[in-house]
């Protein structure tokens, strides 16, 4: 379908907005991780998503260039100042845009990062020796290995907003549905590479993604269920149901996260895939559905930056419930430490908690799927019976003697409290100062506990040693 020349205008302009925004976005990221924190960068997350915005700010100066590349002499395309069909130009593009595959597959590895931590407890060691050059050596494999067949086929030519897998001339008709008929002098059967060696691994990434979130999702909401039933039959429905009020659960906060990135996935590539198969069925381009494509695709580090700044921006909005959106944004955009999070003042750096949800989260069901495992559900009954007393934290409950009674006391194991000290305190290694958190559903059950004890009137509570409702 031929477009008039303002339609063409627009094609080769709109991807130069969505690329720039996309690569404000990465560098923004890649700012906060190399230079506003390093210590970021001992995490396998934010190692994996300065890769994933490397790769972004190199596809974007590409996507940006738009029809540039495009041979000058190709009909109904605006812009395109490109020398030949094989000009090296054109054929960069093409190559950068297919190796932009490897953003595509981090993205899903670093859902399977979520499921490892969560579901599976795995370490950040672990992670890290066992699982982080997996995922770089398959995305950047793949990446290369299919923008190489683009090189060996001639397969980079103009298809409409860029260079990348397309036929020559535009209406040739290929090997393999024509047969000896075929008259194309470029990119032979691009359809099928275009599907075969991107859109289906694509496609399978997105659902993976979709399947990985569920299951974190499941595994979270599942061992929060056993918390919750062990603190009732530890400290009471009642003051379950006080701690537990106005605080969101982490598993809806985990799911709400998921259901983002998932969501930035979908936005990024629908309108692409549509439009590509509309291409291919009827063998036509409608103006609406590219216009679409232009927008969405290119801007994929703009979403994730957006995707990035989501817990932050909530944060601020439950500190500050009274500002307004554009305070907020300038407030997270301030260096100011008492706005920002932890100074740390020897180092000259702010520490912003970031992803506080997701590594409390990480640390409690790993915490809680280790008690379950090892202890079992009658922790308490056995935990008396068998553990030395010198090893029991404890609560001693003194009852106020009425007429006519002794004085008695009995022991009260309020949370179990785990042995490995190292692993009970690496989120305050980490800067996030959550080792008092860990030992409960919320981090305001231990205020409530305390608040809870003062009210009741009856009962006066002594402590042999500080009570293990928070980790110390």
């Amino acid at each position: 379908m031929a477009f008039s020349r303002s339609q063409q205008v627009a094609i080769a302009i709109i991807p130069k907005f969505s690329a720039g925004a996309s690569l404000l976005g990465s560098c923004c990221i890649i700012n906060e991780i190399l230079f506003l924190d390093r210590r970021k960068l001992r995490r396998v997350y934010h190692r994996m998503l300065l890769v994933i915005s490397i790769y972004d700010v190199i596809e974007s100066i590409f996507n940006f260039q738009s029809s540039w590349p495009i041979p000058a002499d190709t009909p109904n395309i605006a812009f395109n100042v490109g020398k030949s069909p094989s000009n090296g130009w054109c054929e960069a593009q093409g190559f950068v845009l297919q190796a932009g595959l490897a953003l595509v597959i981090l993205n899903m590895c670093l859902a399977v990062y979520y499921l490892l931590v969560i579901r599976f407890s795995w370490s950040e060691v672990q992670i890290r020796k066992r699982a982080e050059p997996i995922f770089h050596i398959v995305a950047l494999g793949c990446a290369l290995a299919t923008a190489s067949l683009g090189i060996k086929h001639d397969l980079y030519n103009n298809s409409n907003l860029w260079c990348w897998y397309a036929p020559y001339p535009a209406d040739c008709k290929d090997s393999f549905t024509y047969g000896d008929e075929a008259n194309c002098i470029r990119g032979d059967n691009a359809w099928l590479y275009r599907w075969f060696a991107y859109y289906l691994p694509l496609w399978l990434c997105i659902l993976t993604v979709m399947v990985v979130m569920g299951s974190v999702y499941s595994s979270v909401h599942g061992l929060e269920k056993a918390n919750s039933r062990f603190l009732q039959q530890s400290l009471g429905s009642n003051l379950v149901r006080t701690a537990r009020s106005g605080s969101p659960s982490k598993s809806r906060r985990v799911a709400q996260q998921a259901l983002w990135y998932v969501g930035a996935f979908y936005l990024t590539f629908l309108f692409a895939t549509i439009n590509r198969l509309v291409q291919q069925i009827v063998n036509k381009t409608y103006f609406p559905l590219i216009v679409c494509h232009a927008i969405f695709e290119p801007g994929q580090g703009f979403f994730n930056y957006l995707v990035y700044l989501r817990p932050r921006f909530l944060r601020y909005r439950e500190r500050h419930p009274n500002a307004t959106f554009f305070q907020i944004v300038r407030m997270m955009s301030s260096r100011d430490p008492s706005r920002i999070g932890v100074s740390h003042a020897h180092s000259g750096t702010y520490v912003d908690q970031d992803h506080e949800d997701e590594e409390a989260c990480r640390q409690e069901v790993a915490r809680w799927r280790r008690f379950l495992t090892r202890r079992g559900p009658s922790f308490r009954r056995r935990s008396q019976r068998h553990m030395p007393p010198s090893r029991r934290p404890s609560t001693r409950v003194t009852q106020q003697p009425s007429h006519g009674e002794e004085e008695s006391s009995g022991e009260m194991d309020l949370t179990p409290v785990d042995d490995d000290s190292n692993e009970r305190h690496s989120c305050e290694e980490g800067g996030y100062g959550m080792g008092q958190e860990l030992a409960v559903a919320d981090p305001d059950e231990a205020n409530a506990t305390e608040s809870v004890h003062s009210q009741q009137d009856s009962t006066h509570v002594s402590h042999t040693q500080h009570p293990p409702i928070a980790n110390q």
